[in-house]
């Protein structure tokens, strides 16, 4: 409402002489403020929505990496995510490497779904 308020203070601009096509750009102004009032929340919507289950789903996932087993460098292997399990499901490190937890996440932890906000800015840096 507010914003309406401060378009509708352009209107007295439309008196100056020069100036009169102002008012037909601050009526559209108002008209389309609803569409993108409506476009942003959906929008909003989305990336909550698909953040909770990038956090559910992928939680402490960009925490585990793999890493050669003598002396734990991620910096001589390619950076990939990994699983520990022993049922065979899921991305498993390379030969000669291994695979640990509690590696910081890329970017200083800006890149990880380990918690809601992170992960709809990480929604929002991929978008």
């Amino acid at each position: 409402a507010s914003t309406l308020r401060m378009l509708g203070a352009l209107r007295p601009l439309s008196r100056i002489p020069g100036l009169g096509d102002i008012a037909t750009v601050v009526d559209a102004m108002q008209r389309g403020l609803n569409s993108l009032l409506d476009n942003t929340l959906l929008l909003l919507f989305f990336f909550l929505f698909y953040g909770t289950l990038g956090t559910a789903f992928y939680k402490d996932s960009l925490s585990r990496r793999c890493v050669l087993p003598w002396n734990h460098s991620i910096t001589e292997v390619p950076p990939y995510a990994c699983y520990n399990n022993t049922d065979g499901r899921g991305a498993h490190c390379p030969e000669a490497t291994v695979c640990i937890v509690g590696i910081e996440n890329h970017y200083q932890g800006y890149a990880s779904f380990d918690n809601l906000w992170v992960s709809i800015l990480l929604l929002f840096q991929v978008n």
